[in-house]
């Protein structure tokens, strides 16, 4: 995707950003990479979802967000991903 590609993207998310926010600059700096950037909240929302993220993976954002985060990790490694997410995300 070029960058003349993204720039809606990046004008949509810089417009739903709350005013001030200092990780709006840094999440459209994600579209840009080529490679997959997937980045979580605290609260465990899926905040950046980049074309190279789309392309390995096969979801839009708006797809990805509506999924359960264990589709980011093959079957047999679905349960150790969950609980390495949880102990990140989750206080103790």
């Amino acid at each position: 995707m070029s960058p003349a590609q993204t720039e809606p993207i990046v004008e949509s998310m810089n417009e739903s950003s709350a005013p001030g926010d200092p990780f709006a600059p840094l999440a459209a700096a994600f579209l840009h990479i080529e490679d997959s950037a997937i980045v979580f909240s605290a609260e465990g929302e899926l905040v950046v979802w980049n074309p190279g993220a789309e392309r390995l993976y096969g979801y839009t954002f708006e797809e990805a967000r509506r999924k359960d985060i264990s589709f980011l990790a093959a079957p047999e490694e679905s349960g150790a991903t969950i609980s390495l997410i949880a102990r990140i995300v989750l206080p103790p």
